[in-house]
């Protein structure tokens, strides 16, 4: 049914005038496009005209000044459409397929984090049995994460905004809002710090394979001025990018090296590389089994941060190709469980191979004599000197 043509006038007029206030131009283009709906207001029952409720909100009565107020609007809010609503409906996504995500996410969630589980067990038991109540935490935080990341994507979905602080501020509002953002960022400080005591220790270790006793400071300042200075440096570090991928390819090899020695038993006593490494690097198993206790909480800790990504959950769910919360979860459930089988593999090889010995960086335990850990060193060390530059 058409308008009156008096309402058709009043609302031709209320266009033009808005079009025409220069002063707001600068507000209303940050809309990209103004999509305005005249509904009844559910309260007043006065005529209201809406657009992207996210800015000014124009209102008509008898008044024919056009009054702005940014307050939300009752329940008849829900029945008029964002601009971000309207661009959404032609909007498919990126162009990610879920297989190329499942690659992303797995690649994003294997560390050197993952090295350190095979201490963790180690602190609190030295009996073979206590692998059984490590795989159970891995399995279930990989399990409790992997939602986590889904219901990140589902906020996401609802109110339309893409990044943690654009959450926060739809759902909570603006006050906090820079202390998420405050947090992100020492996040990733920490992480650079994590990654720092890696490189240092995989610099001594590459050191002593080539027969050089060098101190860890040195090593430390050798890494620090010789590599992640001129990478720190770089005007434009996308060309790093390809070289990420040497991240995941240095756990699945560490872990395929790490399995080669266990079976052939080369640090078993009167292995080939047993004696090479220090009496409190050697394995050592007894029958101390707290594993079950609340012994194992500096294991679950080291596991929490093993499957820490969730800072690229929203960007990884909008740039999935034809986006919707089934296909992501379909991605998020296979990224997050191949990545906890590697877990489980891991701790359970490094645990059984030197048990209660275990070191919190696992290469450190084995030989510098040893190729097939000399090769994991390197492989993952530049993997870290390049992806701590991101």
């Amino acid at each position: 049914m058409s308008p009156s043509p008096a309402k058709a006038t009043e609302n031709d007029a209320l266009l033009k005038r808005s079009n025409l206030r220069t002063s707001e131009r600068s507000t209303l283009e940050e809309f990209g496009s103004l999509a305005l709906t005249v509904v009844e207001d559910s309260i007043t029952h006065e005529p209201v005209v809406l657009h992207d409720l996210t800015g000014p909100v124009m209102l008509m009565d008898d008044d024919p000044d056009l009054l702005e107020r940014r307050d939300s609007l009752y329940s008849v809010v829900s029945n008029t459409a964002k601009v971000s609503d309207l661009q959404s409906e032609n909007d498919s996504g990126g162009q990610a397929t879920i297989s190329s995500e499942i690659a992303i996410m797995a690649k994003n969630l294997i560390g050197c984090g993952s090295l350190s589980l095979c201490n963790g067990i180690a602190l609190c038991a030295n009996a073979p049995s206590a692998i059984w109540a490590g795989n159970f935490w891995i399995l279930i935080l990989g399990a409790i994460f992997g939602y986590f990341c889904w219901l990140i994507a589902k906020v996401c979905n609802i109110t339309g905004r893409t990044t943690y602080r654009g959450i926060w501020q739809e759902t909570v509002g603006s006050r906090g809002s820079m202390a998420v953002s405050i947090v992100n960022g020492l996040k990733a400080g920490l992480a650079n710090l994590a990654y720092t005591c890696i490189l240092a220790d995989t610099t001594l270790s590459l050191f002593l394979s080539a027969g050089y006793n060098v101190p860890r400071g040195v090593c430390l300042l050798i890494v620090t001025f010789c590599f992640i200075l001129p990478l720190c440096l770089l005007k434009n570090l996308h060309v790093l990018a390809p070289f990420s991928v040497l991240g995941t390819a240095g756990i699945v090899f560490t872990a395929g090296a790490m399995l080669i020695r266990y079976k052939d038993g080369s640090y078993e006593p009167g292995g080939k590389y047993f004696d090479d490494i220090d009496s409190s690097l050697q394995p050592m198993f007894g029958t101390v089994n707290n594993a079950w206790s609340a012994d194992i909480l500096p294991f679950v800790c080291m596991a929490y941060e093993a499957y820490v990504m969730h800072y690229n959950a929203a960007r990884f769910y909008t740039e999935l190709k034809d986006r919707s919360l089934p296909r992501f979860g379909a991605a998020v459930s296979l990224s997050f469980g191949l990545t906890a089988l590697l877990y489980v593999a891991i701790a359970s090889i490094g645990y059984l191979t030197f048990g209660g010995n275990c070191a919190g960086y696992i290469l450190n335990n084995y030989s510098p004599h040893d190729p097939l850990a000399s090769i994991s060193r390197l492989a993952v060390g530049l993997s870290v000197l390049v992806r701590c530059q991101f």
